[in-house]
């Protein structure tokens, strides 16, 4: 960043791993009033939107999810099945408050794969911790999964020049923007895991952001499934962390063919 000073805040990677390459990058033009002040910090973060008809109690979770079946062929031989499991809401979607007993996050108990979308902020503050401004990331471009605590760390480029992190960008037919459901454990576009019972796709996109608040893009295919957890940048490149595998075929099942 400018002057090497800008510092990242947040929880820092401790292992990183090489994702898949981005196949996608962009500028991001919708910067606004940005532009980061020599000697501060910056700090991630990500505010729920939701209503209570954000999630409606009854609909199937995750949205679109069909009970069935799969039959899988096994590289040892043979094929397997893989039953797809689908689960029906239990709560609206009202953030939790002293009004009533609503509480958006019940529906993590029959749905292992619940969250929602929200939109993210990177709030410039002093080293006192006095606001300076803060830079919204566009909601058509990139949203982090609410509450999820893997993404939104912040890394400096070894050059010093900017910050990166990674969120979800949709894919195909998917919608980039707040109040999306289960995006978080989505297969991305290019590694389609069909025992998920995530039916939309969402790209584990890396943002980067230089100290005048410009933003580029890049969308990968990396961590399908599950969470891309954070992204740093040295020599051109993105080193990526995370994990991935929200199906239902386990190591035991893909050894071990099916009898006849």
């Amino acid at each position: 960043m400018r002057n090497n000073r800008i510092s990242a805040a947040l929880a820092m990677v401790v292992v990183l791993a090489i994702g898949a390459a981005g196949i996608f990058a962009r500028d991001v033009k919708d910067r606004g009033n940005s532009g980061f002040k020599s000697d501060t910090l910056i700090l991630s973060r990500s505010v729920y939107e939701g209503t209570a008809s954000s999630v409606t109690i009854g609909q199937t979770l995750p949205p679109g999810c069909v009970a069935q079946t799969v039959t899988l062929p096994l590289i040892a031989g043979g094929t397997t099945t893989v039953k797809v499991k689908c689960a029906t809401a239990i709560d609206n979607g009202e953030y939790p408050n002293l009004n009533d007993s609503h509480n958006v996050f019940n529906n993590d108990t029959p749905d292992g794969s619940f969250g929602i979308t929200s939109p993210i902020f990177l709030d410039n503050i002093t080293t006192e911790g006095n606001l300076i401004h803060i830079l919204a990331v566009p909601t058509n471009i990139l949203v982090t999964s609410f509450s999820s605590k893997s993404e939104l760390a912040l890394n400096r480029s070894t050059d010093g020049r900017s910050i990166t992190f990674v969120g979800r960008a949709g894919g195909g037919q998917s919608v980039t923007g707040p109040n999306q459901l289960d995006v978080s454990n989505s297969n991305t576009p290019g590694v389609i895991d069909p025992t998920n019972p995530v039916v939309s796709t969402y790209y584990r996109a890396v943002m980067e952001v230089d100290d005048d608040g410009h933003m580029t893009l890049t969308n990968g295919n990396a961590y399908s499934g599950n969470n891309g957890r954070a992204a740093i940048k040295a020599h051109s490149l993105y080193y990526m962390a995370g994990n991935d595998n929200n199906g239902g075929l386990s190591a035991l099942s893909s050894l071990q063919p099916k009898s006849a």
